[in-house]
């Protein structure tokens, strides 16, 4: 039955050969984009997830509204520094900490051993980033890396590399905010 089937099959495929080669392609388009959007959502759902408690953690983001009360297709992941204490007091008992992290928006200049180095990858956190961000630590304690103003955190390629452009530097919020 099924040699019958594929005979005839490659029968039609020999007399309508550019109906077929539209139709196979077509299939095999339709799949490669199947495949692909099935990989895209399963990166998306699982963004994060390697952090502890990653199901109770949540950006505050912004969007822009019209005065018609539509909105404008414009969103940022940044938000003024004091909307967490707001959002804090306001929410006590869906917010259990919170942490603001600022990036830097060009480069800053670190000065080591007297040797200047241009940092673009810089990000500047509250002493409680790693309570709520939990990361395998090297060296020294994630509860009081950030809690002195001037200390770094750096990756363990980072510490690896030669490389300082490659850094990945946390740095007290505090530097910013006070």
């Amino acid at each position: 039955m099924f040699k019958n089937s594929l005979k005839i099959a490659l029968r039609n495929i020999k007399k309508h050969t550019g109906f077929s080669l539209i139709n196979i392609a077509g299939l095999a388009i339709g799949m490669a984009c199947t495949i692909l959007i099935m990989l895209w959502v399963k990166d998306e759902l699982s963004y994060d997830k390697f952090y502890k408690n990653s199901d109770r953690i949540c950006r505050v983001a912004r969007v822009w509204f019209e005065n018609h009360g539509k909105s404008i297709n414009m969103a940022s992941s940044t938000s003024a520094p004091a909307i967490g204490y707001l959002l804090k007091n306001d929410y006590p008992q869906q917010i259990e900490e919170l942490v603001r992290v600022l990036g830097n928006l060009s480069f800053r200049v670190i000065e080591i051993n007297g040797e200047k180095f241009k940092e673009k990858r810089l990000f500047h956190a509250e002493e409680n980033f790693f309570q709520i961000f939990t990361s395998p630590f090297l060296a020294g304690n994630p509860e009081t890396a950030l809690n002195g103003p001037g200390n770094v955190v750096i990756t363990e390629s980072t510490a690896s590399s030669s490389c300082l452009p490659c850094w990945l530097l946390l740095l007290p919020v505090s530097d910013f905010w006070g």
